[in-house]
């Protein structure tokens, strides 16, 4: 995914993000976009403060499960995700084709969040 040229990025033009990553030696032909996600240890609770990507949103995402892993965390540790919204970069990590990539994790949102979809 990237950005159309002199449109904004937060509070900032394109134009001067890439002027600002060429200016630091850093390659700006795209604009990278991070997508993060927190994860809490909470008692015997493991919680997911929303799903990531799921590598379903652009190229360059996607490797959460294994950063989890090389942190010593596999998918079936998360006990709870917690979805903050409904944005793709946020619940396309709970799996594919409806397959849970978290299988013991249950899930919470905002009650408003849901009443969005509902109508």
């Amino acid at each position: 995914m990237g950005l159309k040229q002199g449109s904004h990025l937060g509070s900032c033009l394109v134009t001067d993000t890439k002027a600002a990553l060429a200016a630091a030696g850093i390659a700006n032909e795209l604009v990278p976009i991070p997508f993060n996600v927190t994860l809490v240890k909470l008692g015997n609770e493991t919680v997911l403060f929303d799903a990531g990507t799921g590598g379903q949103f652009q190229p360059t995402a996607g490797a959460m499960i294994a950063n989890m892993e090389a942190a010593g965390i596999k998918p079936e540790q998360i006990t709870r995700v917690i979805v903050s919204h409904f944005h793709p970069d946020h619940v396309f990590g709970k799996g594919p084709d409806n397959t849970p990539v978290f299988p013991n994790a249950g899930g919470l949102c905002a009650k408003q969040r849901v009443q969005v979809l509902d109508g």
